[in-house]
């Protein structure tokens, strides 16, 4: 490795010189030359044998016919007839001489007052005299250095800090005896900052301020952060333990205009327009004839949802709001006017959401029409009735990504049995009254009042081969309420399941380039490989078998085959159980969808499927051919590709941190929201906050993919009551308490109450004897509205890693 220590810059000077007789009358005059020269190396050989490395290494830059180098060499002597030539091995940090001849072209002339100018690393000239000189001819002989080529790898450095000196310890590569010692001195400005910590948020009004401290020295510095400028609405959040608490919105009344200046305000209010675009409250009064009025007003603090009755107004709304700066809103309407709300929300940042609270006692057919139509209208939130939001039914539109608000009375009762069945948001007509009922949770550890789905990834990877139907069925005996699965399109039709592209890393198949090229059959001709030095399920599955729960997989001791599974045997498997199939949908090709919706239709089961997707094309083609489904994006921090629906992620959390959760969560929406998508991060860095934000906007979280080495984002996870987790060891949570069971009762005193039941996520049922009866209000002077509170933990095979509180819905004691 050569250093180029110096460099050239040839200046030639034009003046012509008449009297001095040294110099040719009528020649071009060279007045100053500089040029670069590579110091030799310790350790390169000179001499005879090494005739590339006895020339010395220099440069003429801009020569252009004007001067020219000849050759040159190190020398030890040199007189006007011959230079003694140098033979040897360089020895680093020894001096050696350079000798150098210049001659000039015809019609220039080196001057009499000529100067060599030697440049060193710093860009300064040294000046060197010259041994000879003529008019054409220039000879400079001058002493280098020699230096030593440094060992990179045998290179340690400690930088210098802000109260410490470092140090850099070198090694010379061709004479490891010669090291060097640099103590580099303390640097007052290398310091080890810490992360910025929010002093005073950014709002739309007043700038922000972050400060970080350095770990050594603990000096301080803040800078600002700007204004909020991003258009999404800072709502209040109410004081309470429940995490991911539901959202509070409100039929506004004439007051609608004063609420939204309030402290504690409903996140969102409802108000009706005419295609005039009048503003009207719940009550038909006239809030303004001004909507761009109202919208400046109000979004500030409270998001707006307008509801439609009629077409002239669904257009009058699309026409205004691109005009108005508002993004962030809802658009409402019954079912029947769903392809209008769809008109609207097709906005980006618009949502739809549909009002069903017309139907009291929804059937299966009705719920899983609630859920196409909401989905077709561009929205993800369905609001029902309160006599229609049973926890069951609750739960069933959650499981298939919906998102349930109820419309429910304002008393305790009423709005506490809705927090229990774990609503992600309430209408009221006393927003008020809703939102202490959220504050009425306060505990010192999270209050877990919706409590996540679990989803086996691959099925159950930690016990049994990845994406088989042993998997599924371990899964699913084990309590997860779904599997996802990996779905790809054979070359005869048939949706089969594998992750990969390839069927190289479990099957062995190495001659195509993907597993879609192949039929059926073909694929089937090949067993899962058990052991195999490239390939297999023992080094190969999701989780290793070396790494899986026993250490062992299901099937490796008498290597049971298995083959490539299909689709419809999964719908087969397991119709009628409730498992939902959360489908991954790997192909790259769109016309794997028709397949896959008419095979689900023919199965009537869209009660058990969810379909996700990295991929841009099928997120498209969903939207366009299918909109009526349930569609997750898939998304991974940091990474990107034309393919995907990543590259967004990972600007959330640094825009969250700068301008507040609204403005990361305008960011996260302004891609998901083309595709009314749910989101499906990666488990780590997705956005906490932001996320939060999102839940008052029908946003619902599923993270993938947590493990055993990944536990504790699993707990953080959990407890922060995001919708779904996708796990490799949906075992862990088996014998977690997901509800407790309460009814009205008679009782002498609340020790003489009988102690609940537990239900267990894989639907064990078991007595909680640490449940607290707790009284709401006392009804009457013979009556208590009461709710079971149950403190436990969260454990990972023994392991605890957080603590939190369930509750059961308020019941009626009479006292004897």
């Amino acid at each position: 490795m050569k250093k180029n220590l110096l460099f050239l810059i040839l200046i030639l000077c034009t003046a012509v010189c008449m009297h001095a007789l040294s110099e040719p009358a009528g020649s071009v005059m060279i007045h100053e030359v500089k040029f670069s020269i590579n110091a030799p190396e310790c350790g390169q050989s000179i001499g005879p044998d090494h005739p590339d490395e006895s020339v010395p290494d220099f440069t003429i830059e801009e020569e252009n016919g004007v001067l020219r180098g000849e050759p040159c060499a190190w020398i030890t002597a040199y007189d006007t007839e011959a230079c003694t030539p140098f033979a040897g091995e360089i020895e680093g940090d020894q001096t050696y001489t350079a000798c150098l001849t210049f001659r000039t072209a015809p019609g220039y002339a080196f001057s009499e007052d000529v100067r060599t100018l030697l440049l060193d690393t710093d860009h300064e000239p040294v000046e060197i005299e010259p041994s000879l000189k003529t008019a054409d001819r220039l000879v400079v002989v001058f002493p280098v250095t020699a230096e030593h080529p440094w060992d990179d790898v045998l290179t340690e450095i400690r930088p210098a800090t802000c109260i410490e000196e470092g140090f850099e310890h070198r090694v010379c590569s061709a004479d490891p005896a010669h090291v060097q010692d640099i103590v580099l001195p303390v640097n007052p400005r290398a310091h080890e900052w810490g992360r910025w910590s929010t002093v005073t948020k950014a709002t739309k009004t007043r700038e922000g301020m972050r400060s970080r401290m350095c770990l050594l020295c603990c000096e301080t510095e803040t800078e600002s952060t700007g204004r909020l400028k991003l258009p999404y609405t800072e709502v209040y959040e109410p004081d309470t333990s429940w995490s991911m608490a539901a959202t509070v919105a409100w039929r506004a009344d004439a007051d609608a205009l004063t609420i939204a200046q309030n402290e504690m305000r409903p996140a969102t209010a409802f108000v009706w327009l005419d295609d005039s675009l009048n503003v009207y409250d719940r009550d038909g009064g006239l809030l303004t004839d001004d909507l761009q009025s109202y919208i400046d007003q109000t979004s500030a603090g409270v998001i707006p949802a307008f509801c439609i009755r009629d077409a002239r107004t669904a257009s009058a709304l699309k026409a205004f709001l691109p005009l108005s700066g508002l993004q962030d809103c809802f658009v409402v309407s019954t079912p029947e006017n769903r392809e209008l709300v769809k008109d609207v929300a097709d906005l980006l940042h618009v949502r739809g959401m549909l009002d069903y609270t017309a139907t009291l006692q929804p059937t299966r057919e009705e719920l899983l029409e609630m859920i196409a139509s909401t989905n077709a209208a561009h929205g993800k939130v369905i609001l029902l009735s309160a006599q229609a939001a049973t926890r069951e039914n609750v739960r069933f539109l959650q499981k298939l990504a919906s998102t349930v608000w109820v419309q429910a009375p304002s008393d305790l009762h009423t709005l506490l049995t809705m927090c229990t069945r774990g609503v992600n948001g309430i209408v009221a007509d006393d927003y008020q009254a809703a939102t202490h009922a959220l504050e009425w949770f306060r505990d010192d550890v999270p209050s877990l009042l919706r409590v996540p789905f679990i989803i086996g990834h691959r099925g159950d990877p930690s016990s049994y081969v990845e994406n088989t139907l042993d998997s599924a069925r371990g899964a699913f005996e084990e309590g997860a309420d779904a599997v996802e699965n990996d779905i790809q399109l054979s070359a005869d039709g048939e949706l089969f399941i594998l992750h990969d592209d390839t069927p190289e890393r479990l099957l062995g198949i190495t001659d195509v380039d993907t597993a879609e090229e192949l039929t059926l059959d073909e694929l089937r001709s090949h067993a899962f490989l058990w052991n195999d030095l490239v390939a297999g399920i023992v080094r190969h599955n999701e989780v290793p078998a070396s790494q899986s729960r026993t250490g062992t997989l299901y099937g490796q001791a008498e290597k049971k085959e298995y083959t490539v599974p299909v689709l419809r045997e999964y719908i087969e498997a397991f119709q009628g159980t409730g498992l939902v199939h959360d489908t991954e949908i790997k192909s790259h090709n769109p016309a794997i969808l028709p397949v896959y919706k008419a095979m689900v239709d023919a199965y009537d089961a869209w009660d058990q499927f969810f379909t996700i997707t990295f991929n841009i094309r099928i997120l498209d083609a969903i939207y366009a051919l299918y909109p009526e489904l349930s569609v997750g994006a898939l998304c991974h921090a940091g990474q990107s590709s034309e393919a995907d629906s990543q590259a967004f992620v990972g600007e959330i959390e640094p825009i969250s941190d700068l301008y507040g959760p609204e403005a990361g969560l305008e960011q996260l929406m302004s891609v998901l929201d083309q595709w009314n998508a749910t989101y499906n991060p990666a488990y780590y860095a997705y956005g906490e906050e932001a996320v939060r934000a999102g839940r008052h906007r029908g946003l619902t979280v599923w993270p993938w993919t947590y493990g055993r080495n990944t536990r504790v984002y699993f707990a953080k996870a959990y407890l922060d009551g995001v919708t779904v987790l996708t796990t490799n060891d949906p075992w862990v949570a088996s014998d977690y308490v997901i509800a407790i069971e309460s009814g009205d009762c008679t009782a002498a005193s609340a020790d003489a109450l009988p102690r609940p039941a537990g239900i267990c996520q894989n639907g064990a049922v078991r007595t909680l004897d640490g449940a607290e009866a707790v009284q709401v209000e006392a009804l009457s002077a013979s009556q208590s509205l009461m709710i079971w509170r149950y403190r436990t933990t969260l454990d990972w095979d023994g392991e605890t890693l957080g603590q939190y509180c369930l509750y059961s819905e308020p019941f009626v004691v009479t006292w004897e």
